[in-house]
């Protein structure tokens, strides 16, 4: 996945997504930033879209920043997502935001996401995604009593699986020289953000929607 979508404190997200290009060891005359000062629009995708095929210069692959802190509307979004699905080889596309309801799930499920908002949300973060993990090990009973807990109120459920998935983004962008771990993440990110998306946007049945979640993750 070639995509991050960072959301927080303006400050803390600047941080984070200049360190992922260091980290990248992208050249600066390889990095795109664009920061919009107002709602992110159409025009602006168009911008993005005129330059976003280029090849890098100076490294093995270029990054393309957009900082948009006060929103991306409807129309840009969709017009993004079309090249968040098939993104340019040696490219990479960072997007900063402050608020992440406002962003479309498709938008989210194309992406990897960093919650950079505060050390207690993180914490949170790190404890549902390790709840995950050790869930992959667990037996049958163990996954249908958490499914059976978490059922209970809809808003918790949804908290538990927001958490998790900013918990195993994270966990991902750390492991990105560990094959199969990167592998199994991402499987089990796919697999969440599908039942996240379903819980959230649908009438499914809670109970048995997680019990398949989790007796999905192996």
């Amino acid at each position: 996945m070639q995509s991050f979508l960072v959301v927080g404190n303006k400050d803390k997200v600047k941080e984070k997504i200049l360190n992922i290009v260091t980290t990248r060891k992208v050249d600066k005359f390889d990095t795109q930033i664009l920061e919009f000062e107002k709602q992110m629009g159409i025009p602006d995708v168009r911008l993005i879209q005129k330059s976003i095929y280029l090849k890098p210069f100076k490294s093995e692959e270029k990054a393309v920043v957009l900082f948009s802190f006060e929103g991306l509307t409807i129309e840009a979004q969709n017009a993004l997502l079309k090249i968040l699905e098939e993104p340019p080889e040696n490219t990479i596309i960072m997007i900063g935001t402050s608020v992440l309801d406002d962003i479309l799930p498709t938008i989210i499920s194309r992406c990897i996401v960093i919650n950079e908002k505060n050390e207690t949300d993180n914490d949170e973060n790190t404890k549902s995604a390790e709840k995950i993990i050790a869930l992959k090990s667990s037996p049958i009973g163990d996954r249908l009593k958490l499914a059976q807990d978490l059922s209970k109120e809809k808003g918790s459920a949804l908290k538990f699986l927001e958490t998790s998935i900013y918990g195993l983004n994270e966990m991902l962008l750390n492991d990105v020289e560990n094959d199969k771990k990167t592998r199994d993440i991402k499987k089990d990110l796919e697999i969440m953000q599908e039942y996240y998306n379903s819980i959230k946007n649908t009438n499914v049945n809670l109970r048995l929607a997680l019990e398949n979640l989790f007796l999905s993750i192996i």
